[in-house]
């Protein structure tokens, strides 16, 4: 049924053959990646542009894949198998030939009758012509072929479907996810299935956690995250200060500056730093953006402890930024119709951006960071801030992106000059 060159040349140039052992297959692909000792490795078969996304979603449960393979040759035979049936000879042949449990995908599209085509159905008849319902175990040049032609008719309220079904095969379990992206007719094309894809590999990386117990690991070191965060104090001396020094201004305004604006407790800085470091070491940040100034001050030892460059959006163009990803935001501070701009030679589609903060209130601005991170086509990994403000909508504003957002200190009213703050970390996720 199936035939992948690259994956059959990988095994000839490694002098390894289909009958040699699953074991000696598996010690020359762990060769090829990073950190073999600590991360699982794995092979997969996916759409070469969703290879690196792929790598993003199973890097956090500490699994790296060796190689991706996506030239297969399909023999005519396949016409005739669902796409459930296509995913999992993928991730076989995978397993078969590399002795590495394997994730592979197989996107389907299907085109639904019109109006008057389901009708005919719904009355025992069926439906001919245009009007027809199609479907296909591939998106090709038939499938394309056929949006061109039934696209003449301008019916934008017909719709199709791209479905995936992810396969993970590991030499004994077999685990399937599916999911489907439906657009209209009138805007169809291959990247949309892109979509089905990305959202069946999120749902399979969810899967496989739960049921094999897939574990994120921490890149510095696999002890780290067992430790007990009890140890660090940042949290704490920030409530106190917070509690001793913060005042209420007009309009609900918080006034921390006399140790974390216009004048800066270094050592507090460092200690909260350590403590939002260790909640998302686990997460392999590759990058961390925050807003210039007021988020530099924790984002600055955040880099040094994890070792990560740190970019700043800047609220004014400089004279060195030729070109730059920028965004437009307001909040009850800087006030409305403001812009973020970040130099594009600073982030791309390979960074793990990790948003740093001093703030979170309405979420205006981390949702800015939000969108340059996305139009840098990056992969957002969280949300660290010192101080969020519970009785603002900045949490729930961010909730829509699905990452975790850590706070050190929730404030949860000012109402009458008075700061109450929450004072355990219920709120606050602990490291597994």
């Amino acid at each position: 049924y199936l035939y992948s060159p690259s994956l059959e040349k990988a095994a000839a140039a490694a002098a390894v053959s289909v009958s040699a052992s699953p074991g000696a297959k598996r010690k020359v692909l762990r060769s090829s990646v990073r950190d073999p000792a600590n991360n699982a490795v794995w092979v997969s078969g996916v759409h070469e542009r969703m290879a690196k996304h792929t790598a993003g979603v199973f890097e956090t449960l500490g699994v790296e894949f060796a190689a991706n393979f996506d030239d297969y040759t399909e023999s005519q035979d396949i016409d005739d198998l669902e796409i459930r049936e296509i995913a999992a000879l993928k991730a076989r042949e995978l397993y078969r030939l590399t002795g590495l449990p394997a994730i592979a995908e197989r996107t389907g599209f299907k085109v639904e009758p019109t109006k008057r085509g389901a009708a005919d159905i719904e009355s025992g008849g069926t439906a001919q012509g245009k009007a027809a319902g199609y479907q296909f175990n591939s998106v090709g040049a038939q499938a394309e072929k056929l949006v061109a032609q039934l696209s003449m008719f301008g019916d934008e309220e017909r719709y199709c479907s791209f479905i995936t079904v992810v396969c993970a095969f590991d030499g004994e379990n077999t685990i399937y996810e599916q999911a489907e992206a439906q657009v209209s007719l009138m805007v169809a094309e291959e990247s949309k299935m892109l979509i089905s894809i990305s959202t069946a590999m999120a749902q399979m990386g969810q899967r496989l956690q739960k049921e094999q117990q897939l574990r994120q690991n921490d890149f510095t070191t696999l002890k780290a995250q067992k430790e007990d965060m009890s140890k660090y104090k940042g949290g704490i001396r920030l409530r106190e200060m917070v509690l001793k020094e913060g005042k209420v201004l007009p309009n609900q305004i918080l006034d921390v500056s006399s140790f974390m604006n216009s004048m800066i407790d270094v050592d507090l800085m460092w200690d909260a730093a350590e403590e939002l470091a260790a909640r998302f070491v686990t997460m392999r940040p590759t990058k961390i953006l925050t807003v210039a100034t007021s988020g530099l001050i924790l984002a600055i030892p955040m880099g040094k402890i994890l070792q990560v460059p740190v970019v700043y959006a800047r609220k004014e163009r400089s004279v060195v930024m030729s070109d730059t990803f920028a965004v437009g935001y307001s909040s009850k501070t800087s006030g409305a119709n403001k812009e973020l701009l970040v130099d594009k030679r600073h982030i791309d589609e390979d960074d793990r951006v990790l948003l740093v903060d001093d703030f979170l209130s309405s979420g205006a601005a981390q949702e800015a960071l939000m969108r340059i991170t996305g139009q840098a086509n990056a992969t957002p990994v969280g949300v660290a801030v010192l101080l969020e403000k519970a009785y603002e909508s900045g949490r729930m504003f961010l909730s829509g992106y699905d990452c975790q957002v850590h706070s050190l200190v929730r404030v949860l009213d000012v109402n009458d000059g008075a700061i109450n703050v929450a004072q355990d970390d219920d709120d606050l996720d602990e490291l597994e």
